[in-house]
């Protein structure tokens, strides 16, 4: 069984206090349905389970799902997890209350096309109130060699009916494309960088993120990495930081 907890603040000018809350409370029993896992209450969605892990940066970004909030990381329900796949049905709103009586279906495929080249296809459907259905499908591509990581990742969602659509009886449609890498530059240095586009037809918009960083290990499991952070939304105010992240794993 699993049962951490988390904190969360409220973001950059919140004036309120960090609140603790649940990441995951499930029991798992090991190679319950054959040779997959099954987990039982709140576990990790497969949504971008695959792409952080292969983008290695979670200290500096989220990946460009979690990023643009298309899902969740975690949800209350059953998985069956395997080696090449992650199915699941949970509630909907990850880690927040059960709001109506519709489920969300989850599912991740992994295939490996060579020792160093791998491939994963990902849907979800959300099944909501008033036919304001969610769906969701993306496809990762990524490569792993002894000096060099990277994937691309291609998305797109649809809200049934929502927002400005429901005037228009069109549908809603965030779609993107994610693009990264890391490289060995020498012993004690690495390279990492990052671009996101990503359009919505609500607002007719395409936003751009960029991000270029160096990453070195000081200590056994603590990196500092200085980095280059560039927003540039479909208008006239980018947001360009120089950021310097300490990460440390523990």
């Amino acid at each position: 069984m699993r049962y951490p907890l988390e904190a969360n603040d409220s973001g950059f000018g919140g004036g309120s206090k960090m609140n603790p809350f649940v990441k995951h409370a499930y029991l798992k029993w090991k190679d319950g349905v054959g040779s997959g896992d099954l987990y039982l209450g709140l576990s990790g969605t497969p949504t971008w389970a695959v792409a952080e892990g292969l983008w290695g940066y979670r200290a500096v970004e989220k990946t460009v799902l979690d990023l643009n909030k298309i899902g969740s990381s975690a949800d209350i329900g059953v998985a069956l997890v395997g080696k090449s796949y992650h199915l699941m049905v949970g509630n909907g709103p990850g880690q927040t209350p059960e709001n109506d009586n519709g489920k969300k279906f989850y599912g991740s495929v992994k295939r490996d096309i060579s020792e160093s080249l791998m491939v994963e296809g990902y849907a979800d459907f959300n099944k909501r109130p008033g036919d304001q259905n969610q769906l969701t499908l993306r496809v990762l591509a990524g490569l792993k060699k002894e000096k060099f990581r990277g994937g691309l990742e291609v998305f797109s969602r649809t809200n049934k009916e929502t927002g400005v659509a429901k005037e228009t009886g069109g549908d809603v449609t965030i779609s993107g494309v994610s693009a990264y890498g890391a490289l060995t530059l020498s012993e004690q240095w690495k390279g990492f960088a990052r671009l996101d586009a990503v359009s919505n037809n609500d607002k007719d918009t395409t936003d751009l993120l960029i991000i270029a960083g160096l990453d070195r290990e000081v200590a056994p499991n603590a990196f500092l990495m200085p980095n280059i952070y560039v927003q540039l939304p479909d208008g006239p105010d980018p947001n360009i930081q120089a950021r310097l992240t300490f990460y440390y794993k523990y």
